[in-house]
């Protein structure tokens, strides 16, 4: 079966992986920033360095072996990814939702604005703000989700009084996993063909990036609730 969709010629394969090697550069040299000028911000290694104790000493801890500590970074995560429904269906849906991060701004840049509309390689690069945009409405978004959570979720059922379930962070990210993810690709797909306007896919592309955002908020703080008391060994 013959894609339809040609394959970028020697130039923008050239100007792609000079842009890899651009965010490497930059990445490199703000690496000694982050390391030695960035404060550290984790109490219990604040502690620690203040108290010269080890961080496992300063929450409480007992110290661990090699052996332990392999099963509790590595082994245990593991066993729950296959052990756990719940959690490898979300961490399906969380990988599939930041898979899209990548999908959608390559397919923008590489094939369907050049190709379909006619644009260069920079206005193509530049049209992908409207992802961003919609990550940025998503984030807004999350933070309405958040004071749900803290001042409405009380009145789902509790596990412990005053503690609102994990599953008071979910709701917003049901109607935003079919209008971002599902309406947003479907928008950008279908619009994404010479006769119609740029501007339609550039609106999908925001709806994918305001799903995004969202479910991945939404997943991963409910998998932080629904683990943090209670991890099986």
């Amino acid at each position: 079966m013959v894609s339809c969709v040609s394959i970028p010629d020697r130039t923008t394969r050239s100007d792609l992986s000079r842009i890899f090697w651009i965010q490497l550069i930059i990445y490199g040299a703000f690496f000694p920033v982050v390391f030695f000028v960035l404060p550290e911000t984790r109490p219990p290694i604040i502690l620690a360095k203040k108290n010269d104790v080890s961080a496992k000493k300063a929450e409480g801890e007992p110290e661990m072996s090699f052996a332990e500590l392999f099963n509790e970074a590595a082994i245990r995560p593991v066993h729950m990814l296959v052990t756990e429904p719940a959690l490898a269906f979300m961490t399906l849906l969380s990988s599939f939702a930041f898979g899209l991060v990548f999908v959608s701004t390559q397919s923008a840049g590489a094939y369907v604005f050049p190709e379909a509309f006619g644009f260069s390689e920079s206005h193509a690069g530049i049209v992908q703000v409207s992802l961003f945009i919609g990550e940025i409405i998503g984030a807004l978004a999350c933070v309405g989700q958040n004071e749900f959570y803290w001042h409405g979720g009380h009145r789902m059922k509790e596990v412990e009084p005053g503690t609102p379930i994990p599953e008071a962070r979910l709701p917003l990210s049901i109607p935003a996993s079919f209008i971002g993810l599902t309406g947003g690709l479907f928008w950008y797909g279908w619009t994404s063909q010479p006769q119609l306007h740029w501007i339609l896919p550039s609106i999908g592309l925001g709806f994918v990036g305001f799903g995004i955002m969202v479910v991945v908020h939404a997943v991963s703080n409910y998998i932080t609730d629904s683990y943090v008391s209670s991890v099986p060994h």
